[in-house]
């Protein structure tokens, strides 16, 4: 796993929740790094698997790990 400094991790969380800092020249420069838009991807899936886990009842068998 690619470590990412406090710096960058700061911004690419801000940037998430920010739409104005994604608009910006500053963001785009950001991006042009590759381990920046890595971090930014890996953010962002983190955030979706957030968001669909919240939405899967405690007691579904998805959780649980039972096949069906």
């Amino acid at each position: 796993m690619t470590e990412y400094s406090e710096k960058d991790l700061n911004f690419a969380l801000d940037a998430i929740q920010d739409p104005e800092i994604r608009k910006s020249e500053e963001f785009k420069q950001w991006l042009t790094k590759e381990e920046n838009r890595q971090l930014l991807i890996e953010l962002m899936a983190g955030k979706e698997a957030t968001r669909l886990r919240q939405r899967v009842p405690q007691n579904s068998s998805v959780n649980s790990g039972a096949i069906c």
